[in-house]
């Protein structure tokens, strides 16, 4: 079986480390988190079209971002699959 040659970096290189916020991370952003997709049916909630999107809901997305002053536990928190979530979020790849 083929296998990858060997990764060279240059002097100095260092993996980037994704930080995350560590409210993502406490119990109580995760018990939140999993009642918003289930009030959803776990089913992304963007409309594309006029439909609603049928992909699986993966994301608790924030109405107004936490770092803008949005709430931490705001109930219009809507679920969202990867490819909606990314096209809010310049920075995770997407564009609005």
């Amino acid at each position: 079986m083929p296998r990858m040659p060997p990764m060279h970096h240059p002097a100095g290189w260092r993996p980037t480390v994704k930080r995350t916020d560590p409210f993502y991370l406490s119990r109580e952003w995760r018990a939140f988190r999993l009642t918003i997709l289930a009030r959803d049916g776990y089913r992304c909630t963007a409309i594309d079209g006029g439909e609603r999107c049928a992909r699986r809901a993966v994301v608790v997305d924030h109405p107004t971002p936490r770092r803008q002053g949005g709430a931490d536990f705001d109930p219009r928190c809507r679920s969202l699959c990867r490819l909606h979530d990314a096209r809010r979020h310049r920075d995770k790849g997407g564009a609005r």
